[in-house]
């Protein structure tokens, strides 16, 4: 079977069905701070780019037929080796009402990687609450939320600026803004997978997942 790569990785469609019977997502940033001893005065120092999601997924009790498609996903992953795209079950609709056919404005200085601002053009002009705070987009397999505590409103030329969570991965110039359905580009965390059953004859299984980098 051929699969879609990204960065040279597999990515291995997760099954449709069940739906996660609960999803955790941890946001974690790399900020280091120095403390003095006598002041209680801090430094803090925020590492550019050193932002990512972490996931903890455990899926309902599996029938036999459930069980066979997880447990050949699981094993198609090879540990670590390939990824996957998922997003949040919960948010595949965003809370503003977007419209028009965005896209991350083209230039050499903006929308590049590590940027925490993403730049737009092409939403429908002088509208108002296209996304909303906490709302989900993707940017190529990428996986991110409008942070800040501002909604997203165009101007008379369609533009939008937009502060985003994590910072970008890849260049946005000119890449498509998606806002439903949204996924994140994710590898197993350990290359260990382990299911379980029981005398019910329904299966188990959980894993955790970390943000393809």
């Amino acid at each position: 079977m051929s699969y879609q790569t990204f960065n040279g990785w597999s990515i291995i469609p997760m099954p449709s069905s069940p739906l996660p019977r609960q999803i955790s997502f941890t946001m974690t940033d790399s900020v280091g701070e120095t403390t003095s001893p006598w002041t209680m005065q801090s430094q803090v120092q925020q590492w550019p780019g050193a932002d990512w999601w972490e996931l903890d997924v455990q899926l309902p009790p599996l029938s036999l037929t459930s069980a066979r498609t997880w447990r050949a996903w699981f094993a198609a992953l090879r540990g670590k080796a390939n990824v996957f795209q998922v997003g949040d079950p919960l948010g595949q609709t965003p809370g503003g009402t977007p419209s028009g056919a965005p896209l991350g404005v083209v230039s050499a200085t903006e929308n590049q990687p590590m940027a925490t601002f993403l730049y737009t053009c092409g939403w429908t002009p002088n509208k108002n609450n296209l996304l909303l705070p906490g709302d989900y987009l993707q940017l190529g397999n990428r996986l991110h939320i409008v942070s800040g505590v501002s909604p997203v409103n165009s101007d008379a030329n369609g533009n939008a600026t937009i502060e985003i969570w994590p910072s970008l991965r890849e260049s946005a110039s000119g890449v498509t803004v998606q806002t439903s359905s949204c996924t994140g580009l994710f590898r197993l965390a350990d290359n260990k997978r382990q299911f379980s059953e029981n005398y019910t004859r329904l299966f188990g299984l959980t894993f955790k997942a970390i943000e393809a980098r």
